[in-house]
């Protein structure tokens, strides 16, 4: 078959007839396979191509790929067309992307095909398209790769070498010396064009050898994944057609099988012609990099040649324009004061060029300087990416990049030079224009001169005439309008020239922060070291001998001695400070006890002491630690390569950086200390952290030193992994026993802290903290002895800053702590003093009252008295400040958990990472926080102060909750790419099925947030709902709480203070009216009782002066004549006190002013009584004998016949 037609199917074939050669040698003839399988392919098209043509002419023509050539209309009753030979196939219509994309597109039109078989169809299309587009990508690989095989003939080789050595033996080129400052500037001008160009390709020659080792590596995968796609896809041929599958979904999927095998066969040569093409021309590839080098440094050195010489030029033309200046200004000063001026204005502009010339040219050593790092970063970026994704992060590759790291140009300096570039640009734009205006105004240097010459006089000066003074004004005002422009042409060079050093910083920052980001991700899970085993004996011992060594010692010793030969000044210096720090040792201390003493006292109210004692136990904890970081310092200086010295200064530097904090917070435990007597901790917890403490300086500070001292040498990178690591696994170990010792559940301190929070989450998970606690130095000795030493030492490093850091926000804590204490302190025995004052100025009573003045005790007040709005004010800030700080200390960490991006969670259309995850979690947590703190720092920083009440200030801290709330679920949505689109669906659906079940919850949300933007009722409102009136306390998502008078909570659904009726006291005004009823006897004085209800309610102090208050005479009751007080209180806060205090004042002016508050009486009237009782009336009346008892029952009757009975009256 010939090479166009593979698999029956008559394809284009651009390529060039070039003989391929594998790797054994020879020549060979691809792609044979699947022949047979075009037959068969063939047969099957052919049939479905007539079976179209019955079924659906106009379409089914127009969406088969393929048909028989001048084929006549057929009938229904076709004969099956037998199977096709091989070697003699029929010619077909060839399969492209267009004829795809016009079937595609006839789809739309065919009304007999219904949505899902138009569906699928699409799809087998779409996918046919791509196999098309893989098929001419793989087409075109292999044209490229064949090119490549023949340009790395034998002839271009030999070609290339003998360029590379004529380039190697080429003269340096002369420079033009006598050429003019323009021309000059030209030809640089474009030789750094040329340059820029040379070295982007040189760049380009460089990454492509790193490019096709990771190809190398790629391809035996790719080669084994298409082969097996292929053989699949084979398999699948073969199996018998559906028979109720239509003719175009079967010619659609026979058309994707062929072209999918047909795509992987030339993916399949084209991948083994890739990795031949590379072997033949790597030869050839590095001959041209090594001729690319060669003519990018010739070029480079000629176009710093060439920067010198105009700067040269410049220098040597602004020197001499210069001069001719000085020399026109000292001539001009003898002739005409006006000439001079101008003279003199010239001289200034010369050397103001001359100074811009030093500029320009310092700018441009500094944009070649900066180009040539961003040269070489970026070279060694695309060198270690190509390493990395070769897969070859192996020991070496990591100390490579570790030092490569180290390396790097400084981002910070670069970012600060760009910004103090700033105003100078700004002054360069604004010079330019002031100069340009300065030009303008020369544009007419006849007119100019004539008028100078007017302004001197027809008479002259100094013997020159009218005319001599225009002519040599005209010259003076040529030379500076050429002055002007030269100079305004050097400051557009040296602003473009600023611009392009900015732009060159820029990039240069950019990618270095990117390449270091880059190395920070991957170094870090990278082994430093092999795993510890016995075979560091060796070298361990061998590095204990080093640091050992007494002629190590002697000479250090001698290093010292000359340096105190070469600066006495300093060494003078630090040993009268010595002296003075070690001398009040031992005053400092007891001046320790004495301030403790004194600040032990409940009474004090000197914030001074706890000044004065923190100054001194910083003073007693500093001595070491200078003299050590002084000599550390000096071994720094001596700039000597001798590594002892370094490892030395390095050693002693990390030694004094774990001692001096860890003494400081000593020194703070000190018996009467700061922390003890100060700030008020548990004696327990002193006392434990001041042994522990010591004993843990005694055993890490020397390991520390030789772990660090074998870390900075660069003798034997075995000693640091060796008797270094042994160092670091000891430090490890103490931190573990310290942390142990402090926070072991049961323990001393431990209990000390949980004493106050007992129950609380601190106590109930109090082995979680101390599981969490020697997780790190446990999880940091694993590391190190897995082979991960520099992983560890860096998470040491940033976790001891971490706690230092810690220790110091503790301690300025205690100290902002106990400054509020005594200014509170301060502010209660002021009060104290007042109330004395008071009181003894009173008359003492009988019973000695005033006696026992003297015996009332001072107030002690301790920590629980401090505001807790201040107390959370404090720690706010504090926290805000840690966590800025602890970014500021792991932030060139943090790149290394990028890393974990590379880890899929779950695969799907969005890959979600293990990296995403912890994030989002980290997020979460965040926002949490965020809700719960921030809102409150709010209020108490911010909202504090502004013209708002109290409903106010909850409200917006209650909607700025929910809105840290809802940005934080937006963030941690965007994060694990959640899209919203499939989402809205999933939401609906449980939008719904929450509506029914939970319709009254939401409800209440929604009514709630109707009660925080609408605040019909606010926080502190007082209202009556139903039968109970109180004060609202929380607004809350669901229910709101009210209060009553008996301290009691009544929970209300937000609903139903939306939807019901409700009685609020103080919505628009707090201000509430008093009505008191008063009832006076018959016969009283109706207008005196008037005025003395006005007058108590005058006098009282909680009633409102404005509006005043009524009394007024309400009518005539059955045993009263009623009167009515009404007045105005400010609030409700005080109604019951001034209801009492009215009822009390009004009866006691009524009893002075002899007014009777009446009872009610009732008068009874007796119509008819008993028989008996009138009996008896009658016999009496007669005087008839009866006895005492019956008279006296007689006089009795009559006695209640006169007086009404008690129960009538109330």
């Amino acid at each position: 078959m010939p090479s166009g037609t593979r698999g029956g199917t008559k394809l284009t074939d651009a390529r060039s007839p070039v003989p391929r050669s594998t790797p054994g040698g020879g020549r060979t003839v691809r792609r044979t396979a699947g022949r047979a399988f075009g037959s068969f392919f063939l047969t099957a098209l052919t049939a479905a191509v007539c079976l179209g043509i019955v079924g659906a002419a106009p379409v089914g023509t127009a969406l088969v790929g393929t048909a028989v050539a001048q084929a006549p209309p057929v009938a229904v009753d076709l004969p099956k067309p037998e199977p096709a030979i091989p070697d003699a196939p029929i010619p077909e219509a060839p399969i492209t992307v267009a004829r795809l994309r016009q079937m595609l597109t006839s789809l739309d039109d065919n009304a007999e095909l219904d949505e899902s078989t138009k569906t699928e169809l699409r799809e087998l299309y779409t996918q046919s398209v791509t196999r098309l587009e893989q098929l001419d990508a793989s087409r075109a690989s292999i044209q490229q790769s064949e090119q490549l095989i023949r340009e790395a003939s034998d002839e271009n080789i030999a070609a290339a070498k003998e360029q590379r050595e004529a380039v190697s033996d080429m003269p340096e080129l002369a420079l033009p010396e006598n050429a003019p400052l323009d021309q000059l500037e030209q030809q640089l001008e474009q030789a750094e064009a040329k340059l820029a160009k040379d070295k982007q390709a040189l760049t380009k020659l460089a990454a492509e050898s790193p490019r096709r080792d990771v190809r190398r590596a790629a391809i035996p995968k790719e080669l084994e994944d298409a082969t097996n796609e292929l053989a699949e896809a084979k398999a699948k041929a073969a199996l018998p057609l559906d028979p109720e599958v239509g003719p175009l979904m079967r010619s659609a999927r026979q058309t994707l099988e062929r072209v999918r095998m047909q795509s992987l066969e030339e993916r399949i040569a084209a991948l083994e012609l890739e990795r031949e093409a590379y072997d033949a021309s790597d030869e050839l590839l590095q001959i041209q990099h090594d001729i690319a080098a060669a003519e990018v440094a010739d070029l480079a050195k000629r176009t710093q040649k060439l920067r010198d010489l105009v700067n040269a030029k410049r220098k040597q033309e602004t020197d001499e324009q210069a001069r001719a200046a000085e020399r026109q200004a000292t001539a001009a000063q003898l002739r005409v004061k006006p000439l001079a001026q101008l003279a003199e204005r010239n001289a200034k502009l010369a050397e103001e060029r001359r100074q811009l010339a030093d500029d320009l040219a310092e700018s441009s050593g500094d944009l070649e300087e900066v180009r040539d790092k961003l040269a070489h970063v970026t070279e060694q970026y695309d060198r270690t990416k190509s390493k990395v994704q070769a897969g070859r992060l192996s020991q070496s590759v990591g100390q490579i990049l570790r030092q490569e790291r180290g390396q790097l140009p400084s981002v910070q300096e670069h970012r600060r030079n760009m910004h103090l570039r700033e105003p100078l640009r700004t002054e360069i734009e604004f010079t330019r224009y002031k100069l340009q205006d300065q030009r303008t105004e020369l544009t007419n240097l006849p007119q100019r001169a004539e008028a100078l010459a007017q302004q001197v006089g027809s008479a002259g000066a100094n013997g020159m005439t009218p005319a001599e003074i225009e002519a040599e004004a005209r010259e003076l005002l040529t030379t500076e309008r050429d002055y002007l422009d030269k100079l305004i042409a050097d400051y557009k060079a040296y602003s473009q020239m600023l611009l392009e050093l900015d732009e060159a910083e820029e990039d240069l920052v950019e990618t270095t922060s990117e390449y270091s980001n880059f190395i920070a991700e991957r170094v870090f899970w990278i082994r430093s070291a092999s795993p510890l085993s016995l075979a560091d004996v060796g070298p361990g011992l061998d590095a204990g001998r080093w640091l050992l060594s007494r002629d190590n010692w002697w000479r250090l010793g001698g290093e010292l001695l000359a340096d105190m030969r070469r600066n006495p000044p300093w060494w003078g210096g630090v040993l009268l400070l010595t002296i003075v720090l070690f001398v009040f040792q031992r005053e400092a201390r007891r001046r320790i006890s004495q301030l403790g003493a004194e600040a032990e006292r409940g009474s004090n109210t000197r914030f001074v002491l706890t000044a004065r004692a923190a100054i001194v136990t910083l003073y007693i904890a500093i001595p070491w630690s200078t003299v050590v970081m002084f000599v550390a310092w000096r071994l720094w200086q001596s700039y000597t390569s001798w590594e002892f010295v370094r490892a030395f200064a390095r050693g002693t530097a990390a030694m004094t950086g774990v001692y001096l904090p860890l003494e400081v917070l000593r020194q703070a435990a000190r018996a009467h200390g700061l922390a003890e007597s100060h700030f008020e901790w548990s004696p327990n917890v002193v006392r434990a952290l001041r042994v522990n403490l010591r004993r843990t300086i005694f055993l890490a500070v020397p390991l520390v030193f030789v772990a660090a001292a074998l870390e900075g040498q660069s003798l034997e990178p075995l000693w640091s992994a060796s008797l270094g690591r042994v160092a670091f696994l000891g430090v490890m170990a103490i931190a573990g026993w310290l942390l142990h010792l402090v926070f072991r559940p049961h323990g001393r301190v431990m209990q000390e802290l949980i004493v106050r929070r007992a129950d609380g989450w601190l106590d109930r998970l109090r082995w979680l903290w101390y599981l969490l606690m020697l997780a790190g130095p446990i999880a940091l000795a694993v590391a190190a002895l897995a082979g991960y030493y520099y992983t560890a030492q860096a998470l040491s490093l940033r976790l001891l800053v971490t706690v230092y850091f810690l220790i110091a926000v503790l301690l300025l804590r205690g100290l902002l702590m106990r400054w509020v204490l005594i200014s509170r302190r301060r502010l209660a025995m002021h009060q104290l003093r007042e109330r004395r004052t008071a009181l003894s100025q009173l008359p003492a009573t009988s019973d000695g009252e005033g006696a026992s003045l003297a015996a009332v005790d001072e107030p002690i007040v301790d920590l629980a008295t401090l505001s807790g709005q201040t107390r959370q004010l404090i720690d706010a800030v504090i926290v805000t400040a840690m966590l800025l700080c602890a970014w500021l200390i792991w932030a060139d960490v943090l790149p290394a958990l990028l890393i974990l991006k590379s880890i899929p969670v779950w695969p799907g259309a969005t890959e979600l990472s293990l990296a995403d995850v912890m994030f989002a979690a980290a997020v979460g947590v965040v926002t949490w926080v965020a809700a719960k703190n921030l809102p409150g720092l709010l209020e108490l920083s911010v909202l504090k102060y502004l013209p708002l009440d109290a409903g106010a200030r909850y409200a917006s801290n209650r909607l700025a909750r929910y809105a840290i709330l809802w940005l934080g679920i937006v963030a941690m949505r965007h994060i694990l790419a959640v899209d919203w689109d499939r989402l809205q669906w999933l939401l609906a659906a449980l939008g719904v099925g929450l509506g029914f079940g939970l319709q009254e919850i939401f409800a209440n949300f929604v009514c709630g947030l109707i009660l925080l933007f609408e605040r019909p009722i606010r926080v502190g409102d007082i209202i009556t709902l139903d039968d109970v009136t109180g004060t609202v306390t929380r607004i809350r998502m669901r229910a709101t709480t009210i209060t009553n008078w008996d301290r009691k909570e009544l929970i209300v659904p937000n609903k139903e203070l939306i939807t019901g009726r409700l009685l609020n006291w103080t919505l628009s005004n707090q201000v509430n009216r008093l009505t008191i009823e008063v009832g006076i006897a018959y016969g009283s004085d109706t207008a005196l009782a008037h005025r003395l209800l006005l007058k108590v309610a005058d006098e009282n102090r909680l009633v409102l002066k404005e509006p005043p208050p009524i009394a007024t005479f309400e009518g005539f009751g059955d045993s009263t004549l009623n009167f009515t007080l009404r007045c105005f209180l400010p609030d409700l806060e005080n109604r019951l006190t001034a209801i009492h205090e009215l009822h009390t004042e009004i009866d006691q002016a009524f009893r002075e002013a002899e007014i009777e508050i009446a009872f009610p009486q009732r008068d009874l009237h007796i119509r008819s009584m008993p028989t008996r009782i009138e009996q008896r009336l009658s016999d009496a009346a007669t005087g008839s004998n009866g006895s005492a008892a019956d008279k006296a029952a007689t006089d009795k009757a009559a006695a209640e016949r006169e007086t009404p009975s008690a129960g009538d009256s109330k």
